[in-house]
């Protein structure tokens, strides 16, 4: 993980809960958390897409 949070620029903590958060691609080995640098440049460079509703949004009720 030290790796991948140099390469983003983020502290350790940051990168585990954006794997938390689905995010950046990883997968939890036990009580690691397993990355492929090819996988989050590639995540992070595709195409956002505006109808997607972020993880964050998707926990919140509709205001009536």
């Amino acid at each position: 993980m030290p790796e991948v949070a140099r390469h983003l620029d983020k502290k350790p903590y940051t990168i585990r809960e954006l794997a938390k958060s689905g995010a950046i691609p990883g997968v939890k080995l036990g009580s690691e958390w397993r990355f492929k640098l090819s996988d989050i440049d590639a995540h992070l460079r595709r195409p956002l897409d505006p109808w997607v509703q972020s993880a964050k949004s998707r926990g919140r009720r509709r205001a009536r």
